[in-house]
């Protein structure tokens, strides 16, 4: 009896202590952040929602089947018949969004609201640089564009404007015919057989590209940067318009990531790839990064002309907003994070779905699952968690203010911000 009874009380201790490494081991590597602000009840159903870089946060809800309000960082707006969502300057000082009440329709910034003659309102567009919001809209065929004091028109417009960083030039796409014209500031500027507008650079040129017959040229105005392509993608320009960045695919089939800036004689033209996606521009920085296919088969990101292994799996590249570092996450049998090339094996898993969001230090690296907020701390191996919640949006920030990643998620139809500190 003593020899059975002594075996027994070894087993308990054996599952005591099993159940106590379990444990420590989940608190190491799952730790809980310090409690997610409830920002919205579920008194009114919440339609959409999203969360700016700058760390602003909007709602649109339902009270009301033909109603809806428009909530900015706590303050709600309306009831509206219809809205559009809320479009936020780059240093994010300021908001607009346009909405209709009454059959009428007007431009809402945080000063007050201003009424617009329109049939339909087609959205809000800032400068990258400017704090002033031009407002477009539509009667019949004809698209007006107006910051309150100049005012542009042209017909046939195709999409929302582009304008220059300083907010005064302005640059639309629209049908002629057939063909496709560049429109600055309501005249015709450019006419090709397709055009492709994707920004606009800091002198007020447009970057573009335009098929001529059945190749495409990348144009930055009338300077020819790279011609007679097959198909260009990933066509990018950085918020200062200083920077421009491209994949195109030549005759030759091989496909190349390509870069311009003014101190450029000539593009730079990075290796051959298989395959070339998510093009990646740094925000300050003539950086790339670049997931591909390079010859031969293997799977790698390019950071300029470096090639690091990319596994099987791969992420969208990410950079730190002050350009610093670059990472991504991947899979290969194991799950990684790659910071600036160098590989970490991460226990649990990471996600390859969103892109991930990075700390200037280059020392934390976060991203959303599909019901929480994960921080990944490289030097302490330790992954932290927030609040569960039913969904999770895709956009995860590093908030520079308050040195935080955040991110929105809906719980019990109640919207949460989830916030973690960066180190």
């Amino acid at each position: 009896m003593r020899h059975i009874f002594a075996k027994s009380t070894l087993t308990v201790k054996r599952i005591l202590f099993v159940i106590t490494f379990i444990i420590g081991t989940l608190h190491i590597a799952c730790a809980a952040t310090e409690p997610d602000l409830m920002l919205l009840d579920n008194t009114e159903k919440i339609v959409q929602y999203g969360l700016d870089s700058t760390g602003s946060w909007w709602a649109i809800t339902q009270p009301y089947e033909q109603f809806v309000h428009v909530y900015i960082n706590g303050k709600r707006y309306g009831p509206y018949s219809s809205s559009t969502l809320p479009r936020f300057s780059n240093d994010g000082s300021t908001w607009a969004f346009a909405f209709v009440r009454d059959l009428q329709a007007y431009v809402r910034t945080p000063e007050d609201e201003k009424r617009i003659a329109a049939e339909r309102i087609n959205g809000v567009v800032f400068g990258s640089q400017s704090p002033i919001p031009w407002v477009e809209f539509s009667v019949s065929d004809i698209r007006t564009i107006t910051d309150g004091s100049t005012t542009y028109s042209t017909t046939g417009a195709i999409g929302l404007a582009k304008l220059d960083p300083s907010g005064t030039v302005v640059w639309h796409v629209a049908r002629r015919g057939s063909q496709m014209a560049l429109v600055r500031n309501g005249v015709d500027k450019y006419v090709y057989d397709d055009i492709e507008l994707a920004g606009v650079w800091s002198d007020a040129r447009p970057v573009f590209s335009a098929r001529i017959g059945a190749l495409w040229t990348v144009f930055l105005g009338e300077q020819e940067l790279v011609g007679n392509m097959q198909r260009v993608l990933n066509l990018t320009v950085n918020a200062f318009g200083t920077v421009v960045a491209f994949n195109a695919s030549s005759p030759s089939s091989f496909i190349n990531s390509y870069m311009y800036t003014d101190d450029y004689r000539n593009c730079w033209v990075g290796p051959n790839l298989d395959e070339a996606r998510d093009l990646v521009l740094s925000p300050c920085c003539d950086l790339i990064a670049v997931p591909g296919k390079a010859q031969g088969g293997s799977r790698v990101v390019l950071f300029n002309s470096a090639a690091y292994p990319a596994g099987t799996a791969t992420s969208r590249p990410a950079f730190s907003f002050d350009g610093a570092h670059m990472a991504f996450t991947g899979n290969d049998g194991e799950s990684f994070i790659s910071m600036d090339g160098l590989r970490h094996a991460v226990r649990g898993g990471v996600a390859l779905s969103a892109q991930c969001a990075l700390s200037p230090s280059g020392s934390t690296v976060a991203w959303t699952s599909s019901t929480t907020l994960v921080v990944y701390d490289l030097d302490r191996e330790k992954m932290t968690l927030n609040k569960m919640c039913d969904t999770m949006s895709l956009d995860v920030i590093y908030n520079r203010r308050t040195s935080e990643y955040q991110a929105l998620g809906l719980y019990g139809a109640r919207l949460f911000l989830l916030s973690s500190p960066a180190r």
